[in-house]
């Protein structure tokens, strides 16, 4: 089996050692809430408390001139639920910690702190064959659908080679192929050709034709259509649409193009470098916005129709180092709003405001 094939659609795990000083400057959970957003069902996928993933990137000297181990905060101190048959969104700029997050809840790199319960299993104690039971159960859509398939085989054998990973013999194989090609509108004969020889929208559909090979319950889709052209996009979307409500999939959509989030997901956790400052309903975040960057992210989607004014000014500067992160609120340098003396001094909370609707910001503090 090839190493595309396995990386793609088994979702083998990552070896991910990290710096022996981590454990020096990671600090037990402490007791921040747990965001919660409005059940689709009471049945809990995923219970994800207080996950931090910290990459070690050396050693810095400090305004004292003493070195110590310095971190690149890719994920930091996150907790949320994923209720049964929802599909959940999550947004943020290049960098925000998306991918990273999504990597951690599927255990394909290893948190540094913090849990993720899969159906009430926590991932990060199940030996090697224990998660590997669990992949069945979980899959991914890669971003890039030409990277994710050999360009060696054909799209029969890459397809058939996941089947056999999943025990299935060549019969039962060839029967869960056809019936998932039907599903996605494919053409059988698409299966003697190989990956080079498809467009992008083809390959994409038949790597979540390949994810759904072990029948899981849980999709993670990292960036599915950003890759596809604007006209492909659609075809894509709306499958995801018709699988999740045939086959009562629970799905994890990560993308930065907010128009498509607006129109698939049930709710929305919106993350600045690394945490979450906004979370809720999809209709509730896109309508009124509690969080400042939550407000410039939504402005910055493309006008509905060419009239449409745009009066929300775009906001200035990079996003701050993930390496050297104030205690402070992480927006503040670039938010319009900042309160001098209170947004850089200290860290806002992430509290509910309204009907599960969460957000951190000290603005909310000082209305409140």
């Amino acid at each position: 089996m090839s190493e595309a094939d396995v990386r793609a659609a088994t979702v083998e795990e990552t070896e991910d050692t990290v710096a022996a000083d981590t454990a020096e400057v990671i600090l037990e959970a402490d007791n921040a809430p747990i965001t919660e957003g409005l059940p689709i069902t009471d049945e809990v996928i995923f219970s994800v408390k207080h996950l931090k993933k910290y990459y070690p990137v050396g050693k810095r000297k400090d305004e004292s001139g003493h070195r110590h181990a310095a971190f690149l905060h890719a994920v930091d101190d996150v907790s949320f639920k994923i209720y049964k048959g929802e599909i959940l969104g999550v947004v943020g700029e290049s960098g925000s910690g998306k991918s990273t997050l999504g990597r951690c809840l599927l255990n394909l790199i290893h948190p540094t702190a913090g849990t993720v319960k899969f159906k009430g299993q926590e991932l990060s104690k199940l030996s090697r064959n224990q998660m590997k039971q669990l992949r069945s159960e979980m899959q991914m859509v890669f971003q890039n659908p030409v990277s994710s398939f050999n360009p060696k085989q054909s799209i029969r054998k890459a397809l058939r080679n996941v089947a056999a990973f999943y025990g299935m013999d060549k019969e039962a194989a060839k029967a869960r192929i056809n019936e998932l090609l039907e599903l996605a509108s494919l053409d059988p004969g698409l299966l003697s050709h190989r990956s080079n020889e498809l467009s992008g929208g083809q390959l994409q559909r038949l790597a979540v034709v390949r994810a759904l090979l072990p029948a899981p319950t849980f999709l993670m889709a990292d960036e599915p259509v950003s890759a596809l052209d604007v006209s492909v996009q659609a075809q894509v979307l709306n499958l995801f649409l018709d699988l999740q409500s045939e086959l009562e999939l629970t799905i994890m959509f990560i993308s930065h193009e907010l128009t498509v989030v607006e129109h698939v997901c049930d709710r929305v956790i919106v993350m600045y470098l690394g945490a979450v400052v906004e979370m809720g309903r999809t209709d509730d975040i896109f309508a009124h916005q509690l969080h400042p960057y939550s407000e410039s992210l939504i402005a910055s989607k493309p006008k509905a129709y060419p009239e449409e004014e745009k009066t929300h000014e775009p906001l200035q500067g990079e996003i701050p180092s993930a390496i050297d992160i104030p205690d402070a609120c992480r927006f503040c340098t670039r938010c319009p709003k900042a309160i001098p003396g209170v947004c850089d001094t200290k860290t806002p909370e992430l509290k509910e405001y309204g009907d599960s609707h969460w957000a951190a910001c000290w603005l909310l503090e000082q209305d409140a």
